[in-house]
């Protein structure tokens, strides 16, 4: 089967990930694209940390999106990293169809999984990519023989996240912080806080 992963620029990381375990989805031919078009001949695709809108209807084979929250709560941006903002260790990974409308799509397949509350950047980012390969290789076991079941209950919506987010308090405690600390990017969003009119910027690592 020829299967197609298309991927965004801006999460290169996924890419690089998912090309260095493509081995571990037995049975395929994949296809690795930033763009759609070079897909046009697989027989199914998946997108995978995509942040465009596409012309669906133009394409004419199944599209497939792994979205990392417990639809239809978490549509949007960062699924990961604002469940654990809201607090949540539990990040439930989802395998839908795409539409038009983000994240609307019937659901396919979804896994749960549980963490341990001190896990950093890199880390969930290696969660995420095994987990995202896990949950491909069962859907691509069953497929077609699944049967997909609407979204049910009240919509929400995670915001884009900014660099700006990365912000500290300093009148509050780094436990109360540490879920800010858990998501930054120590190269590309750092924390950082103010203090007497300076910035700082804070980098955190796990000995």
């Amino acid at each position: 089967m020829k299967v197609g992963f298309l991927f965004d620029q801006k999460n290169r990381w996924i890419f690089e990930y998912i090309q260095s375990h493509i081995d571990t989805v037995k049975s395929i031919n994949p296809i690795l694209s930033f763009s759609l078009n070079s897909l046009s001949d697989c027989q199914l695709v998946f997108l995978l940390g995509y942040t465009k809108i596409l012309k669906l209807d133009e394409f004419k084979i199944p599209i497939f999106v792994v979205h990392e929250s417990d639809l239809p709560k978490g549509r949007g941006f960062a699924p990961i990293q604002n469940t654990i903002l809201s607090g949540s260790n539990e990040l439930t990974f989802s395998i839908i169809e795409a539409k038009s409308e983000v994240d609307s799509g019937r659901i396919f397949l979804q896994k749960k999984i549980k963490l341990d509350g001190s896990e950093l950047y890199d880390e969930l980012r290696k969660i995420q990519g095994r987990e995202t390969l896990n949950l491909i290789n069962s859907f691509l076991s069953k497929f077609p023989d699944l049967a997909p079941v609407d979204q049910k209950g009240r919509a929400t919506y995670f915001p884009r996240r900014t660099p700006n987010d990365s912000e500290l308090d300093v009148s509050k405690s780094i436990l109360e912080q540490f879920n800010i600390l858990r998501v930054v990017n120590n190269e590309e969003w750092p924390a950082f806080f103010y203090y007497q009119g300076k910035k700082f910027i804070l980098k955190i690592y796990q000995d």
